[in-house]
């Protein structure tokens, strides 16, 4: 199985830069409550509140999840802390359609026929 760096792009087009801001926290406690927390392991949920799955691992500041049979690089800025428990601002059908879009795009090309 491959890895798809699918959200770094997709989540730009899809999500207005405001929705990845936040206040700037009033003090320590309040920051560290506001940390979202990502580690193998740890189920992703989309904005509708789906699980979309589960953390395999954090690469390069990236949570790679498995998703419609393909590892997906989310970016950790992308993630929010939510009553289900983390998530991304993108429902399951968005992320598994960039998925697919990005595997199709990184696709090595057919092979041509060889001339004899």
């Amino acid at each position: 199985m491959r890895l798809i760096p699918v959200l770094i792009a997709a989540i730009s087009v899809c999500v207005s830069p405001a929705a990845f801001a936040q206040a700037a926290p009033a003090s320590a406690p309040a920051a560290a409550a506001a940390a979202v927390h990502l580690a193998a392991g740890t189920k992703v949920f989309d904005k509708a509140g789906e699980e979309l799955g589960t953390i395999e691992a954090i690469q390069g500041g990236n949570a790679i999840v498995p998703i419609a049979g393909t590892r997906v690089a989310l970016p950790a800025a992308a993630f929010s802390n939510t009553a289900n428990g983390v998530a991304i601002p993108m429902t399951k059908a968005e992320l598994t359609a960039a998925a697919q879009k990005a595997g199709a795009q990184s696709a090595p090309p057919a092979a041509a026929g060889t001339a004899k």
